[in-house]
């Protein structure tokens, strides 16, 4: 066993060896700094407004930031008014972290709820007469109803005009650059940051891609379909030609993009006393997987035959009189399966190019050293590449549904944390 003399000795000497191979690398370059997480934490000191001693300091620490924003989205070319923009809402939250020697991340979060736009309201309802008494009472023939002999549904949604929604991360490293002019702290300042962004946009279509479909010709005749001025809930009986069907569903296509790729920023912003503006930009070099799916159902009528007498335990039931509910117009076979469907489906996936450009402006008021109110403007534009519909397939006059542009443009308001 050593001599403790010679064990201190020992170990005073293996610390001063590794000293200067600490010192060594504490020069070499921490991609995933910075690294001295040291913070202020008087959030609501008061705020920092003095122009005396050089001006005011770029905050540094953790800051943390969120809006809520109020968009509008343009329309796709298969809409009915295809040049309109639809209003929607949304959450942008900022979240990172800036060192004492101007670098560090910041990352995003947005989401935006819709726009969910038809060409009907999606609020109606309509009611539907019970074309089938639920049996025949064996003693005196006469029909059993023991459910409403008129029910209130839901009616179906119209045409979708613009129906969307948007989702995106993104994170990125951060540089501060030196004030761009003024004495000391009083000048401007630049932020460039660099990372990747992932968005996905669903977008939802229902255009009648279908035209001169055979099974359709077949019941409805050449021509598009639904036929001009149709109801969505029309009465066959009283429809020339359309006894086949009873109600239509317009075509579903949803188009789910998923865009992802780098991304490179510039933020500039100057305080004034209380108050702080700025102006960035990104430029999003992306790709876009889109994965495209949709079907066209049918709800096909209820088959009726001759009237026939009715028998005690059969499927026989009394149709009510559709003029008057109260009548019954007489005896008539019901098929056991009353309704059925036909879908015509679609799907494919396939890769576009697709950039972005995401412009914002903002202005904040200082309520303590840490925290402010927000308020802004912001302006993300699609260039091409984001599927709104589907762009093959008989019957289709329009081209490029799926390579199509997108735009959100709107106000936000919030608050920041230190930023």
């Amino acid at each position: 066993m050593l001599n403790p003399r010679v064990r201190a000795f020992f170990v005073g000497g293996l610390l001063l060896l590794l000293l200067p191979v600490s010192m060594s690398y504490a020069q070499r370059f921490q991609p995933f700094g910075p690294l001295d997480f040291t913070q202020d934490w008087q959030p609501f000191a008061p705020a920092e407004i003095s122009s005396y001693g050089g001006g005011i300091e770029p905050n540094t620490g953790f800051f943390f930031s969120y809006d809520r924003i109020h968009l509008w989205v343009n329309r796709p070319k298969t809409a009915v008014q295809p040049g309109k923009l639809d209003r929607t809402t949304g959450t942008r939250i900022d979240f990172g972290y800036m060192s004492k020697t101007n670098n560090g991340w910041i990352g995003e979060f947005m989401r935006i709820n819709g726009p969910n736009v038809y060409d009907e309201p999606t609020d109606r309802q309509r009611d539907v007469l019970t074309l089938n008494p639920s049996g025949i009472d064996p003693t005196g023939g006469g029909p059993i109803i023991d459910v409403p002999s008129v029910t209130t549904q839901p009616y179906p949604n119209g045409k979708a005009e613009n129906v969307g929604s948007l989702t995106s991360f993104e994170f990125s490293k951060l540089w501060r650059f030196k004030p761009l002019h003024g004495q000391g702290k009083g000048g401007s300042h630049v932020e460039m940051f660099l990372g990747g962004r992932f968005t996905t946009i669903k977008a939802q279509d229902s255009f009648n891609y279908n035209a001169g479909n055979a099974q359709l010709n077949a019941i409805f005749g050449p021509g598009p379909f639904p036929p001009a001025g149709l109801e969505p809930d029309f009465d066959p009986t009283t429809v020339a030609g359309l006894t086949s069907a009873q109600r239509y569903t317009p075509l579903g296509i949803m188009a789910e993009n998923s865009i992802f790729g780098p991304q490179v920023g510039l933020r500039w912003f100057r305080q004034r006393g209380r108050w702080t503006i700025s102006a960035e930009g990104r430029g999003f070099f992306a790709v876009n997987r889109q994965q495209i799916t949709g079907g066209y159902p049918i709800q096909e009528a209820i088959p009726v035959q001759a009237p026939a007498p009715p028998t005690a335990g059969s499927t026989l039931g009394f149709p009510l009189s559709q003029a008057n509910p109260t009548v019954i117009s007489g005896p008539t076979t019901v098929a056991s399966v009353p309704e059925s469907r036909t879908v015509q489906t679609y799907n494919v996936n396939q890769w576009k190019w697709a950039p972005a450009g995401d412009v914002r402006f903002n202005a904040n008021w200082e309520i303590t050293k840490s925290f402010a109110l927000e308020a802004g403007w912001e302006w993300l534009y699609f260039a091409n590449g984001i599927a709104r519909g589907k762009s093959d397939g008989p019957g289709n006059p329009y081209s490029g549904l799926d390579n199509q542009d997108m735009m959100f443009t709107g106000w936000t308001v919030g608050f920041v944390v230190n930023r």
